[in-house]
């Protein structure tokens, strides 16, 4: 009888014991998945050119600055679909991403608040990214119909986007757009839109920028010739420092 109830007794602390190393490899398993996925995450933001909780400013169409916290997703993050992260569930959807920028700010009461601004808006920012600061304009561009029929497709009907400011001279600047190589884009002072420079043959392109920018002849009529290889990034700013110097 003894035996009986010590054999009963073994076999229910081994049954309990097999089932607690369960339930504690199954919460092994599950805190190893987190904290894999977390440092998924943390290797695909360093290594992304999103710009997550910078601090610097964030200039409105007004010209108000507002001075705090920058956010601004320019791509999707490399991670497994399912794992994207809920805080930006927003911007992960197709022609979404450039086109916006949060700030966190304390207000005249000292309270913390959050703006987002729109491309489309004009709205400059700037950002501190690892101790070099980047500005960023957002804008409408013209020159290419393509893309603007693809954003249409894509139920955006907008094709402004935030450019890289890399260079500027009196008021007119050349940009980049983060994450393209070689696509550039040209503003001028005088007007309200971009002017896109891409990979399309470069005579096409010229004869578009020289129309564009008509008002300024002897330049006009220079780049309509072909003088300038617009892939080049030194031939943009020359345009940029010639721009309606010599009418």
């Amino acid at each position: 009888m003894m035996t009986g109830r010590f054999s009963r007794s073994f076999a229910q602390i081994f049954v309990e014991e097999l089932l607690g190393r369960g339930y504690q490899l199954q919460y092994e398993a599950k805190a190893y998945k987190a904290k894999l996925h977390k440092e998924r995450v943390k290797e695909a933001r360093e290594n992304s050119i999103n710009l997550y909780g910078v601090d610097d400013t964030v200039t409105d169409q007004e010209g108000k600055t507002y001075k705090g916290t920058v956010y601004a997703i320019f791509e999707k993050l490399e991670l497994n679909p399912a794992q994207q992260q809920s805080d930006y569930a927003e911007m992960n959807s197709i022609d979404k991403f450039g086109k916006f920028v949060s700030v966190k700010y304390k207000n005249e009461k000292k309270r913390e608040r959050t703006k987002k601004f729109t491309a489309k808006s004009n709205t400059k920012f700037c950002a501190d990214d690892d101790g070099t600061e980047k500005c960023f304009m957002g804008m409408k561009t013209k020159g290419n119909a393509l893309k603007k029929l693809s954003n249409a497709s894509n139920f955006g009907f907008d094709n402004s986007y935030f450019y890289e400011i890399i260079y500027e001279n009196n008021g007119q600047m050349v940009l980049s757009k983060p994450g393209e190589e070689g696509s550039y884009v040209l503003k001028f002072s005088d007007k309200k839109e971009g002017f896109i420079i891409d990979s399309r043959k470069n005579d096409k392109v010229s004869a578009k920028l020289s129309k564009y920018i008509s008002n300024c002849k002897s330049l006009a009529e220079d780049i309509g010739k072909g003088e300038f290889d617009l892939s080049n990034l030194g031939n943009l700013k020359q345009i940029v420092d010639e721009y309606c110097k010599n009418l």
